[in-house]
């Protein structure tokens, strides 16, 4: 085939997919949402009802020892937390979106308390004022549980999952999740509702399709805790549901060393050299994601001392039995709170190390993902006496 030739190929190609997308565009899809209210105000405004299935709560955690005084700042200005209370609501004709959204029966109202969007107002998300594909009609009672930002197993796990679990023991004839994975497959069947429909309003195969679903009746319970304020209650949920996945066997190792060599961001950038002291001291050098989940919970469930830095593979703390010692390693541009609070409310023994041990320190969302984490020799020594190595 002459180049001319396959030119003309590539562009007949290009306005083939162009057109088909306008086409999609102006056919498939409708105007959304155009603004923002309560879940309850929506279920009240069309028939539905809400239900309180446990009332709000405050959590207190005391702060961590350091030697590092914005450290140790960082953490006292967030030792406390209220947790609101947790409801199940019931609309009629309710709809859910992919990026965990839930919308009124008319398409025209987001329930912000459950639609998650980080870093904007109550009265803003990204939905508002976009085309939105046309909704697939689920008949029957259809349980809700898709969550913003599930991609991460994080969010997976302390977001979505929890809220399966404050559900109950009742029927549905459908389920929307956020994504297809073996780890919710596997929750799924211990929850034994894995012949139940199920739907996914954010696996890669739903772009064009499956994004936006109506039900004849949406039942949405809300989230156990705000995204990031761990409660004793969500440990409780989550170590109750996956005891029958526990192992007794003696094969784990009792002390890990978490690598995030393969991930995109907050790495240890010269973990090669500070692995083998560890390794000579006992640690395992774990990758959590060559690891199946029922794996992953008995790992933790068996460990005894935990090192990382800071990633979602740690909302696997959930899980210990044995009171380990936990250090995380943070940059320190980008400090969190979560793996301390989870760490606490399973009687870890919890030490932050925030690198560079000088600098300020900060939870800057744009250092999320990105930035990486290099330790000085004083600074490798600063996390060997950590591990008592």
């Amino acid at each position: 085939m002459s180049l001319s030739i396959r030119f003309k190929a590539v562009l007949k190609a290009a306005y083939q997919s162009a057109r088909d997308a306008l086409f999609h565009y102006l056919f498939d899809y409708i105007e959304g949402p155009q603004r923002c209210d309560q879940l309850s105000s929506i279920a009240n405004a069309f028939n539905g009802c809400q239900e309180q299935l446990y009332e709000s709560s405050t959590t207190n955690f005391e702060a961590p020892e350091t030697s590092h005084p914005e450290l140790n700042k960082f953490f006292l200005e967030k030792r406390f937390r209220k947790i609101p209370a947790i409801t199940i609501t019931r609309i009629p004709g309710g709809r859910a979106y992919a990026g965990g959204v839930v919308i009124s029966p008319d398409g025209v109202i987001v329930a912000r308390d459950l639609s998650m969007d980080f870093g904007k107002p109550f009265s803003e998300h990204f939905l508002c004022g976009n085309r939105i594909q046309r909704p697939i009609y689920l008949k029957g009672s259809t349980l809700c549980v898709t969550s913003k930002g599930t991609a991460s197993y994080y969010h997976w796990l302390l977001d979505e999952l929890p809220r399966h679990l404050v559900s109950g023991n009742q029927s549905f004839d459908n389920i929307i999740c956020s994504r297809n994975t073996a780890a919710n497959r596997l929750a799924l069947k211990v929850l034994g509702l894995n012949n139940v429909s199920t739907f996914y309003t954010d696996a890669p195969t739903s772009r064009l399709l499956g994004r936006h679903f109506s039900a004849e009746l949406l039942i949405s319970p809300s989230y156990v805790a705000p995204s990031g304020q761990p409660s004793p209650l969500l440990i409780e949920l989550l170590t109750s549901f996956v005891e029958p996945l526990i192992s007794k066997s003696n094969s784990y190792p009792h002390k890990i060393f978490i690598t995030r060599e393969k991930a995109r961001g907050r790495r240890l950038i010269n973990e090669n050299r500070i692995f083998p002291m560890f390794e000579a001291a006992g640690y395992v050098r774990i990758k959590l994601e060559d690891l199946a989940w029922e794996e992953q919970i008995n790992l933790f469930y068996h460990a005894r001392e935990i090192f990382a830095p800071h990633g979602a593979g740690l909302a696997n703390l959930v899980f210990c039995s044995n009171s380990p010692l936990v250090i995380e390693v943070f940059n320190s541009q980008y400090v969190h709170w979560c793996f301390w609070k989870i760490a606490q409310l399973v009687g870890a023994q919890y030490i932050p190390i925030a690198l560079p041990i000088e600098g300020d320190v900060d939870h800057n969302p744009a250092h999320y993902g990105r930035a990486g984490i290099q330790a000085t020799d004083s600074e490798i020594s600063v996390m060997c006496r950590a591990a008592s190595l």
